[in-house]
């Protein structure tokens, strides 16, 4: 994705998995260098602390700034 991104190429559709899908869908939230680079940046924070049965927790922190306010 970040070779992609750094050369201007975004998907035209993203289909994952499991944490494959996390990735996809924050990616499509932002399929630009920057969102690409804030997605690295979760990932290189994690620690075994920060997922150990927190996952529901990384995914609302994660995307949260991407979805839309609930009315």
């Amino acid at each position: 994705m970040h070779s992609l991104a750094a050369h201007g190429i975004s998907a035209d559709m993203v289909v994952g998995s499991s944490v494959g899908a996390l990735n996809g869908a924050y990616y499509a939230g932002d399929p630009t260098l920057k969102g690409v680079l804030q997605l690295e940046t979760i990932w290189r924070g994690l620690t075994r602390a920060t997922c150990s049965g927190h996952l529901a927790d990384l995914v609302r922190i994660s995307l949260a700034p991407r979805l839309p306010d609930s009315p």
